[in-house]
């Protein structure tokens, strides 16, 4: 749910990000399935949601549909950069590497996100002082699981900052998030040895 857009938008622009591709991490993980505590990803619940809210300023220019989305998207990196310390506690080895570079895509992104909403006038939603994961992670398959919803919620925040940004410099910002979050989420799949690795449309919901 989205203000009403005043008469002035506010000029809203990121500075480029530069983050580079997750290693490559193809090969299923190598624990019996028995020991995995979840089995699917519903879409109605969640990556790692605030345990608390963060206090808003009224001392702000207007909310609009982008700067919304653009605050949506900051909430929700903060909920991916601290899943990704859980995925990280309970992974396996070989795959830290991968994490390490997809938890700092998200950090990337998150400070973009910041500077966008400072320069729109907007105070940026601060992360929560704890978050609820949305499943138990106890071992490297549920980690992984945890690494796919994180990618998966992410996605849905990136289309809805698509869909709803009214300059060509965020719709081009939000395209390349969505890409590279969507290849994130194909390899954690595939991790999981989860048909089909990729989705026709990324962060739509079914």
């Amino acid at each position: 749910m989205t203000s009403p857009t005043p008469t002035e938008t506010p000029s809203v622009e990121i500075p480029p990000v530069e983050t580079s591709p997750p290693p490559d991490t193809s090969a299923a993980v190598d624990i019996p399935a028995t020991t995995a505590t979840a089995t699917s990803t519903p879409a109605s619940t969640s990556t790692p949601s605030p345990s608390n809210s963060a206090p808003s300023s009224s001392a702000q220019s207007a909310e609009t549909p982008e700067t919304a989305a653009l605050a949506e998207c900051l909430t929700i990196a903060h909920g991916a950069i601290f899943g990704y310390g859980v995925v990280a506690a309970y992974a396996d080895g070989s795959r830290r590497e991968a994490i390490a570079a997809a938890a700092a895509a998200h950090r990337a992104y998150r400070e973009a996100l910041r500077q966008a909403l400072i320069d729109a006038g907007r105070t940026p939603p601060i992360a929560a002082a704890g978050y609820t994961l949305p499943f138990p992670v106890s071992d490297p398959v549920s980690a992984i699981q945890l690494a796919l919803r994180i990618e998966e919620d992410t996605a849905i925040g990136w289309r809805a900052l698509l869909e709803r940004a009214e300059t060509g410099h965020i719709k081009s910002v939000g395209a390349d998030a969505l890409t590279e979050t969507a290849i994130r989420a194909a390899r954690w799949r595939t991790v999981l040895v989860v048909a089909p690795s990729t989705v026709p449309f990324p962060g739509q919901s079914s």
